[in-house]
């Protein structure tokens, strides 16, 4: 290999690791978003031509390691000494010149300005969507920037994003809110990108620098070898140069034209809205709410909330026609007050129609009264028992609380008759009535006692439940000798020994074959008992002795 070749070698593996290193500062940047204004990407090329170039040249391992440590400048200036041609050095210390100036103007751009992107996004209400967006790119034009997109998917709502020159950035935004009949938002930001300017700056700078030394090394190549290992490292380090030129460009623009994103919005049309009468209700009690509103025939879809106005809220879309033409009435909600310390409560609804025709909006209020309602303690008594057709006395008691008045009392005696009613004088705490019930049943009767009456918050009531058992009433009864008494004792003692007679027949009835077995294995083992013993004589009747053989005369 000869000297011109491995000093070609030398000085591609050198410019490789000087690529490398640049690469690995840093990407394009933060987001790598700049289509407006960036150049197209190269495509990425191999390492494996650096690896091939330091393989060829063992004995220079040594100066490329130290290069790759160094400066671009610097690594260039050492591969030139370790025996570069006289072109080579000259290409590489116009390389370190281009750097030293780079850095000496990137630093001159921070003491001077600073490159700031500024970004405005704003939300306003117009009449009409399509003719605010018109007049928003008008104006973006006459300033002299241009419109970056627009879009109107919907009659009432669009939005548009323009850049101007940063200059006339507050003049654009006052353009926009002179167009505007509401401004619902705006926020600004600024980002300064000095920093990864400066440092895009100097990065493209050694690339450059790299660039040309790598196009001499194509000139001084005297193989198609080497040509193509330089050709490849080329290809890289020029799509890198692309890539920043891309991004620095990005950031000038974006820099230089300030971008502003507006959405619009039709302003929303009225319609008649009504939340319902003024409403009252105790602690704990469910209070039900329900709305009425006319929206235009063209809006078809609607959003509504109620605001209870104790820090609770809810939202709704459910909403059904009435019977009145053009009207419509919201779902039932119920909410529930858990004080009355800031009673009375305001109710407040609203609600929003989309449509064909646009978006429509209505709003009302009512007044929600929150009250602790007394409470009414009511005592029917204690079980009672009387006999069908005999008149008892039904009393009950009750707690009657300050203030109360027209306190009434109500004994319903729970077998369908009309119930006793009354009136009670101040101070009275205690309902009698009389009544007597003509049937009786095994099942107590539920005798209730309701009191009603009125006070400050309105009307209040209370209830209690007492049980009537009614008795069958007894007949005729002489000195304590009654004849129903008695007949009942007669027919149940009958029908008690009648069911014991029939009990025991049936019983002897089924057992009946057992009975009869047992009988007949009794006679049979007792006649074999009887004929198993000696037969003895007979004995003599009426005193007569038998005389035995040796009872009788001696000499006979």
């Amino acid at each position: 290999m000869s000297n011109v070749t491995r000093t070609m070698r030398l000085a591609l593996a050198a410019t490789l690791l000087a690529l490398m290193a640049a690469a690995a500062c840093g990407g394009e940047g933060e987001d790598g978003s700049y289509e407006e204004f960036a150049a197209p990407a190269a495509p990425q090329a191999a390492s494996g031509p650096a690896a091939m170039a330091m393989a060829d040249a063992p004995s220079q391992a040594g100066v490329a390691a130290e290069a790759s440590a160094a400066p671009a400048a610097a690594r260039a200036s050492a591969v030139a000494e370790a025996g570069a041609a006289p072109a080579a050095k000259a290409s590489f210390a116009v390389a370190e010149q281009g750097v030293d100036t780079a850095s000496e103007q990137a630093a001159q751009l921070v003491s001077q300005q600073r490159i700031i992107v500024r970004t405005v996004d704003m939300g306003i209400e117009v009449d009409d969507v399509g003719a605010g967006i018109d007049a928003i790119a008008d104006a973006a034009q006459s300033l002299g920037g241009w419109v970056v997109s627009s879009n109107r998917p919907q009659q009432y709502s669009g939005s548009i994003s323009f850049r101007v020159p940063a200059n006339m950035l507050d003049q654009a935004v006052q353009t926009v809110r002179r167009l505007a009949l509401d401004v619902q938002f705006e926020s600004s930001t600024s980002k300064d990108v000095t920093d990864e300017y400066v440092d895009l700056s100097s990065r493209l700078t050694n690339l450059r620098a790299t660039e040309a030394a790598l196009l001499r090394l194509m000139e001084r190549a005297e193989k198609v070898e080497e040509a193509l290992d330089v050709q490849e490292s080329l290809t890289e380090t020029q799509g890198n140069v692309e890539r920043l030129e891309g991004r620095i460009k990005f950031l000038e623009q974006t820099s230089a034209f300030s971008l502003v994103n507006v959405t619009l919005n039709k302003q929303p049309g009225k319609m008649r809205a009504d939340a319902g009468p003024d409403l009252r209700a105790g602690v704990g009690e469910p209070a039900r709410f329900r709305a009425s509103f006319n929206p235009p025939a063209d809006i078809d879809r609607f959003e509504y909330t109620w605001d209870f106005g104790d820090g609770n809220a809810i939202a709704g879309s459910r909403t059904g026609p009435t019977e009145n033409e053009g009207e419509r009435v919201t779902a039932t909600v119920n909410h529930i007050y858990d004080d009355e310390k800031e009673s009375p409560y305001i109710v407040q609804f609203q609600i929003r129609g989309f449509g064909d025709g646009g978006v429509v909006e209505g709003e009302d209020t009512l007044t929600m009264s929150v009250f602790r309602e007394p409470n009414i303690e009511v005592f029917a008594g204690d079980w009672v028992s009387v006999e069908a057709g005999e008149e008892v006395e039904l009393s009950g008691s009750f707690t009657r609380p300050a203030g109360m008045s027209d306190v009434r009392f109500t004994w319903d005696f729970g077998d369908g008759s009309e119930p006793a009613v009354g009136s009670m004088a101040n101070g009275v705490t205690t309902a009698v009535a009389r009544y007597a019930y003509q049937n009786h049943r095994p099942a107590p009767y539920m005798a209730r006692l309701t009191i009603t009456g009125k006070t400050a918050t309105g009307a209040v009531e209370g209830s209690s439940a007492v049980e009537v058992s009614v008795r069958e009433a007894e007949g005729w009864v002489i000195a304590g000798w009654s004849l129903a008494d008695q007949a009942k004792t007669a027919v149940r003692t009958l029908t008690t020994v009648t069911a014991a007679s029939a009990t025991a027949g049936i019983w002897l009835l089924v057992f009946s074959p057992v009975i009869a077995a047992i009988l007949g294995a009794a006679i049979f083992l007792g006649r074999r008992a009887g004929a198993s013993q000696p037969r003895r004589p007979k004995q003599a009747a009426q005193g007569e002795t038998a005389a035995s053989p040796d009872d009788a005369p001696i000499g006979q």
